[in-house]
């Protein structure tokens, strides 16, 4: 007797077989169509397995999209960085007769993590010069999350080969940390391949980073997944949204309660210990804190409660020291910043440019932070939280090097310390402004402004 077909023996075994292959044929038809007429990205941080994470400790490909959420609007927008792996515009090697270059390093201020590409300092600053009829390049090499010892490490591996006639670099408090982070554990310990630490002379010297590790095998495959299939950047996106959807606008953590408790003063513990019972509940509301502040007669700070109470990034980690000015650092972290700032001024100067430094420190931020309530509004304290300027422009002035004053105030998101269009563009003023005044713009383009 005739053995029936295998089909016939498992009919089930291959309808799952079938209903398999046809699934697959059909996410791959539609992972073809996105990837060809609407690829998307999921973040602008960068990664860690890439041309420039290699060298970095994380960037971008030649080339790879990427995207950048407005903090305030919540719109995103999808461009791709050059081919040098940089969000800039494209640039040449080769540099033309005439042309003027500026280089720029920085940090997540300098990428534009806030604004479209458009609206980056470097690019409104390029704009700016051009609009007086100079030939000029304003090239921009920056990550958001960098640290100084990455700027410096930049300058001279990517950035010097493009002879620029001026070297900016634009300092943001959290540098002082950043460049220690390969102390202090977790992942952004091991990224850098490199550090620079203290000789005994006091200069930054590069070392091979003692933490530096390969990323653990499940952030390889996530990284993969993320940043090669389309389908799976969509489901990621997806599953984000969906959170923030389900999440409410207030929500507590420790360091927002210890803000409340900073702005109220003392005699309020009944009402601080009802906070802290809130800490981690995920559906908080308006109804809820507002009846917990009338209830205990804060009526009059009522704004200022519910401010400090926002579900958004800002009031993610809040310290103390926010509040008390200046992100004060201990003296070896000053002296290395230092350290590395001289590094690059004797780098820009091989190639024959001067080091301009300019500042995240101004007025704009100083409201921004009020607006939060992370700081109390007295004289007092806003001149200690500018005292980095302080330190800043003395230093400058005994190496010999510009630095840019924070004239124009640099306005930031409202969700969000970093510089909103506008403010990218007062960056770029306060950055011309210095130029000229140092003499560094070439005659036709001195303008005084």
């Amino acid at each position: 007797m005739t053995k029936p077909a295998p089909a016939l023996r498992h009919p089930r075994l291959v309808a799952a077989a079938v209903l398999l292959a046809v699934t697959l044929l059909l996410l791959g038809v539609v992972e073809a169509g996105l990837r060809l007429l609407a690829p998307t990205a999921v973040v602008s941080i960068g990664w860690g397995d890439s041309v420039n994470g290699r060298r970095y400790g994380w960037g971008f490909d030649p080339h790879e999209m990427i995207m950048v959420r407005d903090p305030d609007s919540g719109r995103f927008s999808l461009e791709r960085v050059n081919g040098a792996g940089w969000r800039d515009r494209e640039r040449v090697v080769a540099k033309r007769d005439g042309a003027f270059r500026v280089l720029v390093l920085g940090d997540s201020n300098a990428f534009g993590y806030a604004v479209a590409g458009e609206d980056m300092f470097g690019r409104q600053l390029e704009d700016s010069l051009k609009a007086d009829g100079l030939d000029a390049e304003v090239i921009t090499l920056a990550h958001s999350g960098w640290g100084t010892d990455q700027e410096v490490e930049a300058l001279q591996r990517d950035g010097l080969v493009f002879r620029p006639d001026v070297v900016v670099i634009h300092y943001c408090g959290n540098d002082l940390t950043d460049n220690v982070m390969w102390t202090m554990g977790g992942k952004f310990a091991r990224r850098r391949p490199f550090i620079y630490a203290l000789d005994e002379q006091g200069r930054a010297v590069r070392r091979p980073n003692p933490a530096h590790a390969a990323a653990p095998l499940g952030t390889r495959v996530q990284e993969f997944f993320l940043r090669r299939v389309e389908l799976a950047k969509r489901l990621h996106t997806g599953w984000k949204t969906m959170l923030a959807l389900r999440l409410g606008r207030y929500a507590l953590s420790p360091g927002q309660v210890d803000f409340m408790a900073l702005n109220l003063g003392p005699g309020h513990e009944a009402f601080l210990a009802e906070m802290r019972g809130l800490i981690g509940t995920s559906a908080l509301d308006e109804a809820t804190l507002t009846a917990a502040i009338d209830r205990h007669g804060l009526a009059d700070a009522r704004a200022a409660l519910l401010r400090i109470a926002e579900r958004v990034n800002v009031q993610e980690g809040l310290v103390q020291g926010t509040w008390e000015g200046a992100f004060e650092a201990s003296d070896d972290r000053w002296q290395l910043l230092f350290a590395l700032f001289r590094e690059a001024k004797i780098l820009a100067a091989s190639g024959g440019a001067p080091l301009v430094l300019s500042t995240d420190f101004d007025d704009g931020r100083w409201q921004w932070e009020r607006s939060w309530h992370h700081v109390p509004d007295d004289a007092a304290t806003k001149a200690r939280y500018l005292s980095t300027n302080d330190r800043l422009r003395a230093f400058a002035a005994a190496e010999g090097i510009a630095f840019a004053e924070p004239v124009h105030p640099v306005t930031r998101a409202r969700n969000d310390a970093h510089p909103n269009a506008a403010g990218n563009r007062a960056i770029a003023a306060n950055i011309r402004l210095a130029l000229d005044r140092a003499g560094y713009l070439p005659r036709q383009a001195q303008t005084s402004k």
